[in-house]
């Protein structure tokens, strides 16, 4: 099978001249697919029992870093996702047209503690609300991670 697709976005980044040289980015996605073929659905009570898979998203991110003092900077990376099927029964025999919405935010701070070497960590928190069972979840994590450049 074949999908047809269209994708369009546009976004926006300003990088301040002050102090903490503030970084902030916000962003705009549209995403839109459509199976050209189609698959038996696991619901023959739809129509003849064949259907098409589809979806139709938006994406809005937004990003803010903010530096401290020149070896200490702290971030936010921020975002939701929805998402609709354009397809009946696309991800489920019992929901005709799924629809999710996703959030996510993330805090984090970025240490150089050495030239080349850095210390980055994030408390991140994802949540995801579905009209399909099983597709609700949340989750929390604490990362750390130690980080080399080889420039």
């Amino acid at each position: 099978d074949n999908t047809d697709q269209l994708v369009a976005g546009t976004n926006y980044m300003h990088l301040f001249q002050t102090r903490g040289k503030p970084v902030i980015y916000l962003g705009y996605s549209y995403l839109y697919d459509q199976a050209v073929g189609t698959k038996i659905s696991y619901n023959p009570q739809y129509g003849d029992g064949t259907t098409t898979a589809g979806r139709a998203t938006h994406f809005i991110s937004g990003y803010f870093r903010y530096s401290i003092s020149s070896d200490v900077d702290l971030e936010s990376t921020d975002y939701v996702f929805f998402r609709r099927d354009t397809g009946a029964y696309a991800r489920s025999a019992i929901i005709d047209y799924g629809r999710d919405r996703t959030t996510y935010l993330s805090l984090g701070a970025n240490w150089e503690f050495s030239p080349k070497w850095s210390l980055r960590s994030r408390l991140a928190r994802t949540s995801n609300r579905s009209n399909i069972p099983g597709y609700s979840y949340d989750k929390t994590e604490l990362l750390f991670t130690v980080r080399r450049d080889f420039n």
